[in-house]
């Protein structure tokens, strides 16, 4: 068994990613620790390719994120789900769950840093996809074109000039 697929298998059992170490690697012994040296943290099985494996934070919870279903956006996210998180209605920055409670929800943020919080001070949604992020863009700038039109029956005349002065992304006249 290679050295990612122990550690996707036993680090959960263990308090998940050992804080921010970036690589971990193994010994002959089986003992993991963070490459380039330090004390050991775990001792595990042998790895197949203890010798080479370099396994990385972004590596372990990308091979973790393999294994977990998605999720729809209904309550909150499970753990070892990659989704967008904005906490008191800041903005939205990609994270992974990396464990919850009744009150409490721990995740990681890119770069592997780890935050802990009151779930009522967070929302969560799924990662948007490019087209989600050009279509809310789109309708953020109709908006905004609509609000400064005073007169209704002008609306649409305003939309109209709008896309042809190509301020409304991803919409074009021909």
């Amino acid at each position: 068994m290679k050295l990612i697929d122990i550690l996707v298998d036993e680090l959960p059992k263990r308090g998940g990613w050992p804080g921010a170490i970036p690589v971990l690697v193994q010994n002959s012994s089986g003992y993991v620790y963070q490459a380039g040296g330090g004390e050991y943290i775990y001792r595990l099985e042998l790895a197949d390719d203890w010798m080479d494996a370099e396994v990385t934070c972004e590596k372990y919870f990308a091979a973790l994120r393999a294994l977990k279903p998605v999720w729809d956006g209904n309550g909150f996210p499970p753990v070892g789900v990659e989704c967008e998180m904005s906490y008191a209605g800041d903005e939205w920055h990609k994270c992974v769950i990396i464990a919850k409670g009744e009150e409490q929800i721990i995740y990681q943020t890119q770069g592997c840093r780890e935050f802990s919080g009151h779930r009522n001070n967070y929302k969560f949604r799924p990662i948007r996809s490019e087209a989600d992020k050009k279509r809310d863009a789109a309708i953020s700038a109709i908006d905004a074109t609509c609000l400064l039109v005073r007169d209704a029956s002008k609306t649409a005349e305003a939309i109209y000039d709008a896309i042809a002065a190509g301020e409304i992304p991803g919409v074009k006249i021909e």
